[in-house]
């Protein structure tokens, strides 16, 4: 195994990467996507165990650094949502199959970084297989978004210290419409084209978005052709919460269940088994 400091060229900037390559020639490469402002390695030096995770299985991957952040240059434009993310992930991915050699592309990604994920696997044809770790794919009101700013201030701890405040505030959450976010309704079936697409979230998650984007998901599959439908999957696990993967058992599960999902859907013939060990996996194909 071996890792190369890369800088890809991105519209006068340079979006710092590491592409870990395996000593035999890769399976593929995939390319590892992290949620807003998070480095490349993401906490807890996640990304970089399992890139060598899969190295270890016959895979390359490329790990990156959005413009603005960690060791790339440029400025993090505002709006973070609207900076062009996907178009970057997507020359990352280019060059890191270009070094590589390969035309097999894989994508992980977790929260925003997972719908980062679904726009790679809708816009590039070489993508085979996305995982999607805790994506919020509910389009957010503004009464919502206000919410969801806030949840770690003062005044948020004074409403879940208080019964009634909290129930007042999470039945206004859970009460909304369930849409997609235009990103997520522009990608979600073009992705599901070509690309096998696995959702993962958390029983132990308590954000209420995950209880939303869960049923979003369930209302979507049955629109979908069976085509589509055959390549999609969602999966919701007891570990975590997958949040922050703050216990070590979260990140071994995130480890080894994306590292399974390459070798059965990158790489040739194995079963997702034993990445289930401790989850429930619900494919909605039909």
């Amino acid at each position: 195994m071996n890792e190369y400091a890369l800088f890809v060229p991105y519209e006068g900037e340079h979006l710092a990467s590491v592409l870990t390559v395996p000593d035999d020639d890769a399976r593929g490469l995939v390319l590892l996507v992290t949620g807003t402002g998070a480095p490349r390695s993401h906490r807890f030096q996640l990304w970089t165990r399992l890139a060598r995770r899969l190295a270890e299985n016959g895979f390359a991957s490329v790990r990156m650094d959005y413009r603005g952040i960690g060791d790339s240059t440029g400025r993090l434009l505002q709006p973070t949502l609207g900076d062009r993310r996907l178009d970057q992930a997507l020359s990352v991915a280019h060059f890191g199959m270009r070094a590589v050699g390969t035309t097999r592309l894989g994508v992980v990604g977790n929260c925003s970084g997972g719908i980062i994920s679904l726009g790679v696997a809708a816009t590039e044809p070489a993508c085979q297989s996305a995982v999607c770790v805790l994506p919020r794919i509910v389009q957010l009101g503004k009464v919502n978004q206000t919410a969801m700013q806030a949840r770690h201030s003062r005044l948020a701890k004074v409403v879940r210290a208080n019964p009634r405040l909290h129930k007042l505030v999470r039945n206004t959450l859970t009460a909304t419409r369930d849409t997609p976010s235009p990103v997520v309704n522009e990608a979600f079936g073009p992705a599901l084209d070509h690309a096998r697409v696995l959702f993962i979230y958390s029983e132990q998650d308590r954000d209420p978005y995950v209880g939303k984007s869960l049923r979003l998901l369930g209302q979507m599959a049955p629109k979908l052709s069976p085509e589509r439908r055959a390549r999609l999957e969602v999966m919701t696990t007891t570990e975590g919460p997958l949040h922050g993967f703050e216990s070590l058992s979260a990140q071994e599960f995130i480890i080894r269940t994306a590292t399974e999902r390459m070798i059965h859907t990158l790489g040739g013939e194995a079963s997702l088994d034993g990445a289930r060990g401790a989850s429930s996996a619900d494919s909605v194909a039909s």
